[in-house]
């Protein structure tokens, strides 16, 4: 198992989540 890709998509998502809720 790989955790490059998975670590990346997570970073992503917390940053969109974070800027949906900042917006």
């Amino acid at each position: 198992m790989d955790p490059g890709p998975v670590l990346a998509g997570e970073v992503q998502m917390r940053q969109h989540v974070g800027l949906a809720v900042v917006d």
